[in-house]
Formats: structure tokens, sequence, C-alpha cells
């Protein structure tokens, strides 16, 4: 026991002693330690660097001694162009050798880095704001080595920009760590780091976007040849593991890269993120199943002004999609796929092709092509074919202005356009509809029943023969849209076309009725007009009806532009008479319509007149007071609300009319007068 004691007490007293002398040889060589480690930053870069504070001690990281700099900030080349610091840095620390203070040398041996920002700059005319060493950068100086085992990375966000090749990345580095003998002409580097991927871009592709990225990377160095070689080495995105084997020949310019990168088995789901467009898709909607086979490779040279050529080929055998909370599936997905970021010598643009592509959609075949060129401004042409269920096809995709679908839809289309040209968009082909029914959001009414063929011919949409109901109404349409394309894909377009509208039944009480205001005592009315309308629709409908009001055999031509109803010859029989109107109904003020109207009216039933009409809004004089037959000219014009409300002290008419076998029945006022009249 008196043996164990008097152990401790020597190992304590050594310890202690040797803390003391720490202790000591920091406080005696301190000052001699920080001003050679700034006569060599300040020997070595050609760049402003401001230290805030600098502290030299032997114990934090004993038994090395470390030179711990707070606040650093390195400008870099082209500081005032770029309005960023290469190198920002809360904390850096340099450790070397306990030892070697006291003698004549200092190797570094240890670089820790940690709450920094680095922002690696290439301009247009590729100037590179990290060229910060002086010409004798690669002279070592006789007082102070590189003897780097380690560079340990802790929160450091890095962005590199490189303008000459539209190159951008921006990572957060969480914790990294870099080991190898760099002193060494030819060593093993092991590279091992956690970070937050923000962004990869690419000739102004967005590829990448808020990932998690693993990085377990070997790599032999031989600084003689300038050659890095990979060796089972694997990069993690989220839970995507790639394998990546190849080489790196460094000279002057640039990099000469031969590297493979490939996944056995990748998932589906993962795989995808990898892809613009296809990256866009909602992951928390769907359920992906399946692997695919992944293969890349790149190669070529890599430089300030030049990529290397990018290649990859990828396929699958039977995945499936499923959107979450439904049991449908979009089951036995296969295609071949191909990227490249360089299609040819003379066109140097990406391109991204699915070809072969098949699946069954609730056991229903689809299949097409599809190919896009220059994926930063893309060109898009493919097929597509299948008979498709509406219903189904509304749990993976629902237009915004559609709340619910079903039905069939057989389509057979090619079609091929230029993004952000659509007036070049071109299709050919057919879509045949097959008892579909459908909801708009802005109108809750059911379309049902709808069956007709589509096709398609450059931008021209043709409607060959559709019928369908909504509520109480029957619809015949017959038709084309000049600029289809144009008015689908982009804003504010106007769409420009001719109709033929024929209806055995045409109740305007289901169509205007605003269902969201209306209430069991009150129903309320809309009216409007569509301001991107611009069409010319034929008239021939059997029977019109709203409210009391009922019309027969109404033909004519009617026109719709800048909000504006207006038509020249529409005719119609009600009332058992004949009427003639040309007029117009004027939708753009906000909250009016102005309705203004040339009538011909013939030998119509003066009772039904009143009756059809509310009484004109009076209580006077009343259907069952009138009879007789009236013919007229009229002039009217008029204001309403959208809602059908009319100001009638802004009702303006003028008519010339006569009434045959006109009679006055019951009307009290007249019995007054019945003693003085004979």
């Amino acid at each position: 026991m008196k043996r164990l004691k008097k152990a401790l007490l020597i190992i304590t007293g050594s310890l202690a002693v040797i803390l003391g002398l720490a202790w000591v040889g920091a406080s005696i060589f301190e000052d001699e330690v920080k001003s050679l480690i700034m006569k060599n930053i300040n020997n070595s870069l050609k760049t402003p660097v401001i230290i805030q504070d600098i502290q030299f001690s032997f114990i934090r990281k004993f038994p090395s001694a470390t030179i711990e700099f707070t606040d650093v900030i390195i400008d870099g080349n082209g500081f005032k162009d770029t309005g960023h610091s290469l190198l920002k840095a809360h904390k850096l620390n340099l450790n070397f050798s306990l030892w070697e203070v006291f003698g004549s040398h200092i190797s570094l041996r240890k670089v820790e880095l940690s709450d920094a920002d680095v922002f690696i700059f290439i301009s247009k005319t590729g100037e590179e704001n990290y060229k910060i060493w002086k010409q004798d950068e690669k002279k070592t100086q006789d007082d102070f080595r590189l003897a780097l085992k380690e560079l340990k990375l802790k929160d450091v966000h890095i962005n590199y920009l490189n303008k000459a090749v539209s190159q951008d990345y921006s990572a957060d580095v969480n914790s990294g760590t870099l080991a190898a003998d760099f002193s060494a002409d030819e060593y093993d580097l092991k590279i091992n780091a956690d970070l937050k991927l923000d962004h990869l871009i690419a000739g102004d592709v967005k590829y990448l976007k808020d990932e998690d990225v693993a990085l377990d990377v070997s790599l032999h160095v031989n600084l003689a040849k300038d050659l890095y070689t990979l060796n089972d080495s694997k990069i993690k995105i989220g839970k995507l593991e790639l394998k990546t084997t190849g080489s790196v020949v460094h000279f002057e310019e640039g990099n000469k890269m031969d590297l493979v990168i490939q996944s056995e088995n990748a998932r589906l789901k993962e795989l995808l993120t990898l892809f613009p467009f296809i990256s866009n898709i909602d992951n928390k909607k769907f359920a992906f199943d399946g692997s695919i086979n992944f293969k890349a490779s790149i190669n070529g040279i890599y430089t300030k002004f030049k990529t290397p050529l990018v290649k990859i080929d990828f396929s699958s055998a039977g995945a499936s999609v499923k959107p979450n909370n439904s049991e449908l599936v979009l089951d036995r997905i296969k295609f071949d796929a191909h990227f490249t970021n360089r299609l040819s010598a003379s066109q140097p643009v990406s391109y991204l092709s699915f070809s072969k592509f098949n699946a069954l959609l609730d056991n229903h075949p689809v299949g097409g092509n599809i190919v896009a060129l220059n994926l930063s401004d893309p060109k898009v042409s493919g097929n597509v074919i299948g008979n498709i269920n509406l219903k189904t096809l509304s749990a993976f995709y629902m237009p915004d202005t559609i709340s619910a679908m079903s039905g069939n839809a057989k389509i057979n289309l090619r079609f091929e356009g230029q993004s952000g040209e659509v007036k070049g968009y071109t299709s050919t082909g057919t879509i045949n509809l097959q008892n579909v029914s459908f909801t708009f959001k802005q109108k809750v009414m059911v379309f049902d029943d709808f069956n007709g063929l589509f096709t398609f011919n450059g931008n021209q949409f043709n409607i060959n023969d559709l019928n369908g109901k909504a509520a109480g109404s029957d619809f015949n349409v017959k038709g084309s849209i000049d600029n289809f394309f144009s008015f689908m894909f982009q804003k504010n377009q106007i769409m420009k076309g001719k109709f033929q509208l024929t209806s055995r039944n045409l109740d305007l009480n289901e169509l205007l009725e605003d269902r969201k205001k209306t209430t069991v005592h009150d129903t309320v009315y809309k009216l409007d007009i569509n301001e991107h309308f611009n069409v010319q629709i034929t008239l021939n409908v059997g029977v019109v009806s709203f409210r009391k009001f009922q019309a027969w055999s109404l033909k004519g031509h009617v026109g719709v532009s800048n909000k504006v109803l207006h038509t020249d010859d529409l005719s119609f029989k009600s009332m058992n008479g004949d009427f003639l109107l040309s007029g117009s109904l004027n939708a753009r003020q906000p909250a009016n319509i102005l309705i203004s109207c040339n009538a011909k009216v013939r030998k119509i039933d003066i009772n039904q007149l009143f009756y059809e009409t509310g009484n004109f809004g009076q209580d006077i004089i009343k259907s069952n007071n009138v009879r007789g037959i009236l013919t007229a000219d009229v002039k009217f014009s008029s204001v309403w609300t959208k809602s059908l409300y009319c100001y009638e002290d802004q009702i303006n008419a003028q008519s010339t009319f006569t009434i045959e076998q006109g009679e006055l029945i019951k009307f009290e006022p007249m019995r007054a007068l019945a003693r003085y009249i004979k």
C-alpha cells in the first residue's frame, strides 16, 4: 500500500512538474512563437489578414503546443469585386510538437478550423480569389516547416462559385477530417465528412438541394506524378450510397479526370433526387419502391474554363410509385434513361432521355418516351400512349383548376416545344374521352358523362365532337382553339377559337348559380366573363330557361372578347312570339354589368311577358291583370350587379309598339274610374 501511494505521488508530482514547465515555457516562448507565426504569414501571403486575437498554449492540446487565432479574416484576391472574403473564421488552431518550441524549427502538424465561412471564387476571365501565396509559396522557411498530419473542420460553410463554367456549389460541413502525412511525396489520404449540401448548380441547372451528404474517401496521392487515385471510396447522398473509383491527374491549368460512380440496387426515391425536373416531385406525397441500376462516368479536362464529359446511364425493371393514403399504384415501371452534360462537340448542351417507358396505372398500360435538350432552357419532345383512368391519375396529378375527375382518356400524342416559347409548342395525336366527369374548384358543379374526340395539330386544339351534361343542361361542342399551348401554359394569354354549341336544354339557373353564397332562403347568381377569352360561338339551343323566363329555338352568333359578349343576330321564340336581338353585355367593370340591346318583338303574349319578367319589378299591374298580343321595336339599356340585381333607376328604354286584343283584368284603379268612362 505504501508503494502504491509512493508511485501515485511520483506520477502526480511528475505531471505537476511537466505542466508547470509547460506553463513556464508558454510564458517564456509565447511572444517568440507568435512572432514566428506572424512573420511566416506576412512573408507567405499577398492579401490582407486580420486577426482579432492570438493565444499560445502548451496545456490545451497537450502534449502538442497550440496557436489559436480568433476572428480571422482573409479577403483574398478580387475582394472588392465580390464583396466576400476568402475566409472568415471564428477559430483557427495550429498544432505542433511541444518540444520543437525549445528548438530552432517548428513543424506544423495539425490544423483545426471551426465556425467559419469559406468562399472560393473564379471570375468569368479565370481570376481566382484563392491565389494568395507569394511567388516563393512553395519554398519552406528554415525555421517553419509543414509536416501536416490532419486537417479538421467543424461548422464550416463552403461556397464554390466558378463564373467561367457556371458552377455553384454550397455546403455546410458539420464535421470533417482529412488525415494523411501531407509532408511526404506519396501518401494515402483519408477523408471523412458529414455535410449538408445547400445546392449544386451546373450550367444554371440545380441538380441537388438540401441534401445530407457523407464522405468516406480513400485517396492515394503521388505528388511526383501529380496523380490522385480513388480506391473504394463512398459518397452517401441521403440514403443513396455511391461507390467511386478512378483517378485525377493535376497539371498547371487544371485536372484530367477519369472517374466511375455507380450504385448497385439504388433505391428509386433517392436516385431521383439527382436529376432536375424529376427532383421537383414532392416526395412526401408519394412512396417509391424498387431499385435502379446506375452508372456514371466523368472523363476529360477540368479547368477554370472547361468541364469534363459526364455520362449517366440508369434503368429500371420493376419499380413502383404509390400516393400516400391511397391504394392506387403506378406499377411495373420499366425504362432506360441516359443523361450527359454535353451532347456532342457541335451541341455542347445537356441532354436527358427516358426511353422504352412502360408501366401499369390501375392495371391499364401506359407508355412513352421523352427527351429534354439543354436542361437550363429545355427543348422537350416525346410521346405518350395509354388508356388512362382519370380518377386514378388524379391521385398522382390534379390540374390546379379541377377538384375531382373520373372516367377514361385514351391518349396517343406526340409533342415538342421549347421552354419559355410556348407559341412554338407543337403536337399531333388524339385524346378520346369516355364517360368523363369533373368538378371545377371555382364552380361547385359536376360536369358529367362527357364523351368526345380531341385532335392536336401543331398549336391547334380541335374538338371534333364533345357531348356532356352539367346539372340540368346538356352540351354538344365542336370547334377549335388556335393557340392551345400558349393559353394553357403561359400567363395572361388570350384564348382564340371558334365553337359550335348545340343543346337540347340549357338551364341557366344551374349554370349561373353561385352555390358558395346561395342559402335556403335566397338563390344567389353570378355572371362574369373571362377576360382571357376571344372566341366566336354559333348557338343552336332547343330550350333556354332562367328563373321564370323560357325560350325555344335559340339560334345565332355570339362573340366574346375583352370581357364583352356581343351579338347581331340572336333569335329565339318565347311568350308565343318571336324575338330578334342585337346588343352587348359588358362585364369590364369590377362589380357591374352594362346591358344594351335593340330588340324586334313580334306577337308575344303580354300575360306571359309580365309573368316571365317578374312584372318588371313592380306590383301595380301584374300578369293576371293583362292580356293581349304585343309587337314592338325596343331600344334598351340597364345596369346590373354581377349577382344579377338590376338598378331600376338606371333603366333606359325607348319603344314603339302595338297591342292587339288588349285587356285589363280586375285592375282596381280602373274600377274606381269605371263610372266616369262609358
